[in-house]
């Protein structure tokens, strides 16, 4: 059995999520970490840490790269990665822009390298049943499509980079594209009208956001999110 050999970019939650996650996997192992503050982390039993994620690149033994650092870093470090002969695992958003998402795919068409985002709703069975039923047209053709999440926002400081959408992409890229995509994971089809509506609850903070999305063949899709949740109903 062929064991993949992992590096992890970004070691915040989800990076230290990920990491514990692959260790209950016998064919994956977690040989290296780089993160700004690599240096004050604890031994790693054997995981090599970097400060500099240029530097983790070298390791030649290394087959794919978790990129778990802030959406607008996604581009670079994955362009990086791919150069390098790395699979890459992006944490979404794939990127805040389509040009940078689209410089993505094209080196890792000229790379040959695996890029996937980390899209992991597409992997719930319940929502695995629902595509079926929904492409089998089990209750006729999807026309609707009705999203409403309420998140919380106890654990987002107002300094925190998820509220600078130069950095984050917004709430609409950053957090509700796992739900967008999961309208193209039922019923693929091209975009054809997007219009929206938002509220700050300060200059600093969006708060409320809204998207109607018509798609090609007549689905419309309403996609609401907003940070107000109170922490303990997470």
């Amino acid at each position: 059995m062929r064991v993949f050999n992992i590096g992890i970019i970004g070691y915040g939650g989800f990076g230290k999520f990920l990491h514990n996650a692959w260790v209950t996997l016998e064919n994956v192992q977690v040989v290296a970490i780089a993160d700004k503050n690599a240096g004050m982390m604890p031994a790693q039993n054997g995981v090599k840490l970097f400060t500099d994620w240029a530097e983790l690149l070298l390791e030649k033994d290394i087959d794919a790269v978790a990129i778990v650092t802030e959406p607008a870093t996604h581009v670079e470090i994955a362009l990086a990665c791919m150069q390098a002969g790395k699979h890459v695992l992006i944490e979404k958003p794939l990127a805040i822009s389509l040009a940078d998402a689209e410089k993505i795919m094209q080196t890792r068409d000229q790379t040959g390298m695996v890029a996937a985002i980390d899209f992991i709703m597409r992997f719930n069975p319940l929502l695995q049943t629902i595509q079926g039923f929904t492409q089998q047209g089990v209750f006729g053709k999807l026309r609707r499509v009705d999203v409403e999440n309420y998140a919380q926002d106890e654990q987002l400081p107002p300094e925190h980079w998820f509220w600078h959408p130069e950095r984050s992409g917004g709430i609409l890229v950053e957090h509700a594209v796992h739900f967008i995509d999961l309208v193209h994971f039922f019923a693929p089809a091209k975009i054809l009208k997007v219009n929206g509506l938002k509220h700050n609850r300060n200059p600093q903070q969006e708060d409320q956001i809204m998207a109607n999305v018509l798609y090609e063949g007549g689905l419309i899709a309403t996609h609401y999110h907003a940070f107000s949740r109170p922490g303990f109903f997470e």
